[in-house]
């Protein structure tokens, strides 16, 4: 069984895509290195200090924390992969497939974090109770709500991470687990972690939403990966350029 679905979701994927994970279109890999090092120390700023100051026990419950994690494991990943390379074949194997999938699940996820947030909760949500203050609105709204995506896409430009169709099978089993959870949470304390996701026939428009949000920002990204592999090669081998 294992095997059948390893095959399943890597066996064709590692055959068409086999770059290595500090690739990159457009620099060199030298550069991107730098990047997501600056990009690791900006990104763990703001988790480390939640879990130093116990935020996080009362905030995990909320997918934009969870979101910001996520980008923050990415960063630890693909930091650590670029820079201090594995040499056991197997595990340089699971920690790429890992990462790969993280950062899939992550910046799908991400743009509805960021659209979700800003089009439907904003305009329900006491602003001057999440926004007391400009720290407040620079780290929950624009850091959190923003920053987060931006640094992903900012990953997604220069990458040869390649989206894959049969990924999507991660990212159904994250969602349908986050949704799993805010329908227990609302059960077991009766009260909702969002105030437009009440489990009711009001709330379905803005769960399919949701979900359109994420399925879409998942296709775009393989959009994205297909264009790149097929119009420009990866730096070092033709300097990046693009294919005349």
């Amino acid at each position: 069984m294992l095997i059948k679905m390893d095959n399943f979701f890597w066996k064709s994927y590692e055959d068409a895509h086999q770059f290595q994970l500090h690739d990159s279109y457009f620099i060199k890999a030298s550069s991107l290195k730098i990047i997501r090092l600056v990009q690791l120390f900006i990104h763990s700023l703001i988790p480390l200090y939640y879990i130093f100051s116990l935020r996080i026990l009362n905030s995990i419950k909320y997918l934009t924390v969870i979101g910001m994690y996520l980008n923050f494991i990415y960063f630890i990943l693909i930091t650590y992969a670029t820079i201090f390379p594995l040499k056991n074949p197997s595990s340089h194997r699971f920690f790429k497939r890992l990462t790969i999938v993280i950062y899939e699940v992550t910046f799908s996820m991400q743009f509805t974090i960021t659209f979700f947030f800003w089009f439907c909760l904003y305009p329900v949500y006491d602003t001057t109770k999440i926004f007391p203050d400009w720290l407040a609105f620079f780290v929950v709204g624009v850091y959190m709500h923003s920053f987060c995506w931006l640094g992903l896409w900012i990953d997604k430009f220069f990458n040869t991470i390649h989206f894959d169709k049969k990924h999507f099978l991660f990212l159904v089993v994250v969602m349908s687990s986050y949704a799993g959870f805010t329908y227990i949470y609302k059960m077991v304390y009766e009260t909702n972690i969002y105030p437009v996701i009440k489990w009711d026939v009001d709330s379905a428009g803005y769960m399919i939403l949701a979900v359109v949000f994420t399925v879409a920002h998942f296709y775009f990204g393989l959009w994205v990966s297909n264009y790149k592999s097929k119009n420009y090669t990866v730096h070092g081998k033709e300097e990046g350029k693009k294919k005349e």
